[in-house]
């Protein structure tokens, strides 16, 4: 029987741009609606069958929230080019 958290849609899908400075982009058709853990698998699958010179991850949405709120990535650059 699978737990709670399996049937939870909490996942999407991105493609990797730099895993080391934790950069991903939102892959069309993969990160617009959540997704089961087991549909996170079989989307990751589908991915790297169509395009295979991109990797690309499945992320907990609930996870990077959390990771967001702790500070654990860098918070996005503001331009001071536009202040008076």
């Amino acid at each position: 029987m699978m737990n709670k958290i399996e049937n939870e849609k909490i996942w999407i899908i991105q493609r990797c741009i730099d895993a080391w400075t934790n950069h991903y982009e939102d892959w069309p058709g993969y990160s617009e609606r959540l997704m089961t853990r087991i549909e996170m698998v079989m989307a990751l699958k589908e991915c790297n069958g169509k395009w295979p010179e991109h990797e690309f991850r499945g992320h907990n949405m609930n996870s990077i929230v959390e990771r967001h709120a702790a500070g654990e990535f860098p918070r996005p650059f503001k331009s001071v080019r536009n202040r008076v």
